[in-house]
């Protein structure tokens, strides 16, 4: 039990002697602007505030300051003793209390801080939300423009291609209009040579003194031939039923015209019907006509060699 009261005890002395000792350096320190303070106290009193260690650690500056100021001792021995204890419990009132103003301070700060933080988080996501958003946006805008580019090219490529085959057909059609022209021309052309060929060939048939079939059966004299035209009603094949078809319309021509001579001639390779000598081409379209008129469509009228009297 003693040992407990005698430890107790000198753990409140070290402790006063720690306040003691932390109060004096504080006023002995020297502030710009403020007072410079001295203090001189008894030996006794500083082993019994500060400890046998403290009184040798400050026997010199003490010195010092007695040697200097010796008018100052002014300080009684009672107020010593008095002022260190209620300095010390002030002083660390203060001190504490600065130290949780400070403490707040910094927890207000830090507080701040963290909302600061949280804040421009906030933002910082709202910015890159946002800045996605538009990305989207545009790229869903730029995909839409891509897509409308394309139709745009493909349904011009699809009109230069109607176009193109448009313009083909035009130029085939008008090729194959062309060829179907120059056909039709060919076969005119051989239709009218094979037609001069054929009068050529009539022509120079009459121009040889072939026998003709007089059906007067008359003999004439004083004639001559001379280039004039006939009637031709019946042109047929080289059968014997056509050499009977030229003979009928023969005989049926002289029946209606008696005074009309006819000619039944082969020229190779048929048999032709021809009537009348003919100097000029209006008494051959007369006879032309009133042929047909007897049913001879087929009639025409040919220019050859013809027999005529002085």
């Amino acid at each position: 039990m003693k040992r407990i009261v005698l430890l107790l005890l000198s753990f409140i002395g070290l402790t006063a002697t720690v306040h003691a000792q932390t109060f004096t350096q504080h006023l002995l320190q020297q502030k710009p602007g403020n007072g410079k303070i001295t203090i001189s106290q008894s030996n006794d009193i500083d082993v019994l505030v500060n400890g046998k260690n403290a009184q040798e650690a400050v026997v010199a500056p003490r010195q010092t300051v007695q040697a200097n100021t010796t008018q100052k001792k002014t300080i009684i021995a009672g107020q010593t003793q008095k002022t260190p204890q209620k300095a010390l419990t002030k002083n660390t009132a203060q001190t504490a209390q600065t130290l949780k103003t400070e403490q707040a301070k910094k927890a207000e700060q830090v507080k701040k801080s963290e909302q600061v933080k949280k804040i421009e988080l906030a933002n910082k996501a709202e910015r890159a939300a946002k800045a996605a958003q538009e990305a989207k946006a545009d790229s869903i805008e730029k995909a839409r423009e891509r897509w409308r580019r394309e139709q745009e090219e493909k349904a011009q490529a699809q009109k230069a291609a109607n176009e193109r085959n448009a313009v083909e057909e035009a130029i085939a059609l008008e090729k194959r209009i062309a060829e179907k022209n120059a056909q039709e021309k060919a076969a005119e052309a051989k239709r009218n040579a094979e037609k001069a060929a054929a009068e050529r060939r009539a022509e120079a048939e009459e121009e040889f003194n072939i026998p003709t079939v007089d059906m007067r059966k008359k003999v004439m004299r004083g004639a001559h031939q001379i280039t004039g035209y006939r009637v031709q009603a019946f042109a047929g094949g080289n059968t014997r039923a056509d050499k009977l078809k030229a003979q009928q319309a023969g005989n049926a021509i002289k029946m209606r015209f008696p005074d009309q001579p006819i000619y039944v001639h082969f020229y190779s390779p048929r048999w032709i019907c021809r009537m009348g000598n003919y100097r000029s081409i209006g008494e051959a379209r007369r006879m032309l006509k009133a042929v047909k008129a007897m049913g001879y469509k087929s009639a025409i009228i040919v220019k050859g060699k013809i027999t005529v009297f002085d």
